[in-house]
């Protein structure tokens, strides 16, 4: 099964020599990588001209977006619209640019993708005291009749490209600054009857900086507005939402069911 791997970038081209390696060794043929910009194409272009110009050359990266910076905040949403909809692949891996894949990590996700399904893989926040997420992780391990549209992150998500476009995509009303968009995807696809999967061992390691994680002052403001229209469809959907479970699965399941 083909990937396409989608990476919403905003001003974070410096990780990208550190996680833009390991994932491209575990492409196979006919994976691809989009980097959907914005407003820092030209630069992220130039990048990829400098240091990957095969993978450039062959389609295997491709850079895609917004010259200009936006007069408000991270367009998110609509970067990932975009990118849904110039994936050539079916299965639409999104990955953050500040995410270092681990060991097996295609393999280990790739397994257990497929269409009715929304597909999450853990999250380790690097330079972080993890406490929360890690409790997050913890729940969704040992007790999967929690909330699980709070579990729903887009740092490490697969899904089909047909079940992405059932919900109608993104929603593009959480522009303007970063939160709650990926959630908000994951409730919908959830409400709408997808099985909600969570690998345990197809990690990826999110490189910790400050100012993107918790936003300044500005960000945080559309933080809890984003939060907040989450919230009431989380409400609303309730009766769609309330009694669906995590399936916590791991790459030693899947080889042990396939025998």
């Amino acid at each position: 099964m083909n990937i396409s791997v989608l990476m919403p970038h905003w001003r974070k081209l410096e990780f990208l020599p550190r996680t833009l390696p390991p994932l491209l060794a575990q492409l196979e043929e006919d994976d691809e990588i989009l980097v959907m910009c914005d407003g820092d194409y030209n630069e992220v272009l130039l990048y990829m001209e400098e240091n990957h110009p095969a993978e450039l050359r062959d389609k295997v990266i491709k850079v895609a977006g917004y010259c200009l910076k936006p007069e408000g905040a991270y367009r998110i949403s609509n970067l990932m619209n975009q990118g849904f909809s110039i994936a050539k692949n079916e299965m639409v891996v999104t990955l953050a640019p500040d995410c270092l894949v681990q060991e097996n990590w295609r393999r280990n996700l790739v397994m257990h993708i497929g269409r009715g399904k929304l597909v999450i893989g853990r999250v380790d926040i690097e330079g972080l005291d993890k406490g929360v997420l890690q409790d997050v992780r913890i729940m969704a391990m040992y007790a999967p009749q929690v909330n699980i549209a709070e579990l729903c992150w887009g740092a490490n998500m697969a899904v089909s490209k047909q079940d992405f476009y059932a919900v109608g995509g993104y929603d593009e009303s959480f522009d303007g600054g970063w939160g709650c968009e990926d959630s908000m995807m994951g409730a919908k696809m959830i409400a709408m009857g997808l099985e909600y999967v969570f690998v345990i061992d197809a990690p990826v390691l999110h490189c910790y900086h400050p100012k993107t994680f918790f936003g300044d002052s500005a960000d945080n403001g559309i933080l809890y507005r984003n939060r907040m229209m989450y919230y009431e469809f989380l409400w609303s959907n309730w009766d769609k939402l309330r009694g669906r479970q995590v399936k916590v699965v791991s790459s030693f399941d899947y080889e042990e069911t396939d025998q």
